[in-house]
């Protein structure tokens, strides 16, 4: 039986720590993607880090939410918002699950890397060279449609930076956007990126897993945005789409599944095939997560 780590009390608002359980799950999301695609082992740990940071908080709001309900009624009152922590606490174990796929080496398919190509926000790899335009210029002047969310410096990684970090040469970033700005901060960065060519994709079949791949990550993402939104906003209308697109995602995993179990891969293949179906139920954990907040 594992003991229960002694969490020290701090007095911290409720809406504080919800408000950081939401940036550091989607943070982790982020980290633990970005483990995936560039094979990164200690941004996966980074990420198992966060995981830990995230079960304190997790148990400092539960606290805050006993010391604060001084009837049945307050209690009942407040058990949407241990519901809600709940529910980002299953966000953070989705990343630590795809974090583990990288530490234990089980094996990241060939066709994760190619969706995520078309991915509505893109993450990218970016080694800041010594005559880079950026290298001197502080994360804040830089195009703010670009997020950099992680900065490896020397031996050390810099986990969502401020603004008013100052890159320098020979720093690796890892950053988020759309594709085009993402890859403007590539070229600025390396000067002469290396074009790392599309490996295409053998058939159709394995097209259609690609496709599906991108949507289910695409939409367990916009459902948890819009949970949040219907949360701070109150918005019934709001959370009735977030249960109706968990149906799609739903209906969608299991085609998914199904076209991957029927993919015909060789017994040598196995660890690949195993990464991308378990990428597909942390797309499918998020959006049920999604599902409970909208709750």
């Amino acid at each position: 039986m594992v003991g229960l780590k002694n969490v020290e009390y701090k007095p911290i608002s409720a809406r504080d720590i919800l408000v950081n359980l939401k940036d550091t799950s989607e943070l982790m999301v982020d980290l633990a993607y970005s483990a995936a695609l560039f094979h990164c082992q200690e941004l996966a740990e980074e990420v198992m880090k966060l995981e830990q940071y995230v079960d304190d908080l997790v148990y400092l709001l539960e606290m805050d939410l006993m010391l604060a309900a001084r009837d049945a009624e307050d209690a009942e009152a407040l058990v949407g918002v241990s519901q809600v922590a709940r529910a980002v606490d299953r966000i953070s174990n989705a990343a630590a699950d795809i974090a583990l796929l990288v530490l234990k080496d089980v094996g990241i398919h060939p066709i994760i890397r190619e969706a995520f190509r078309f991915v509505e926000e893109r993450l990218v790899r970016a080694e800041v060279k010594p005559d880079s335009p950026i290298a001197g210029k502080t994360l804040g002047e830089l195009d703010p449609w670009v997020e950099v969310i992680a900065i490896r410096r020397d031996s050390q990684w810099i986990i969502y930076p401020e603004d008013d970090v100052e890159v320098k040469a020979g720093d690796i970033l890892i950053a988020r956007g759309a594709p085009a700005e993402t890859g403007e901060l590539v070229e600025l960065a390396e000067r002469h990126p290396d074009v790392v060519p599309s490996i295409g994709l053998p058939s159709k079949h394995f097209q259609a897993i690609a496709d599906l791949l991108v949507t289910l990550k695409d939409t367990s993402e916009l459902m948890v945005d819009l949970a949040y939104t219907s949360l701070f906003m109150n918005s019934q209308q709001l959370a009735k789409e977030v249960m109706e697109l968990e149906d799609r995602v739903d209906d969608m995993h299991q085609e998914f599944e199904l076209l991957v179990l029927s993919s015909g891969f060789a017994p040598s293949q196995a660890k690949d095939f195993l990464g991308l179906i378990r990428i597909g139920v942390v797309t499918e954990e998020i959006a049920d997560a999604a599902a409970e907040i909208a709750e």
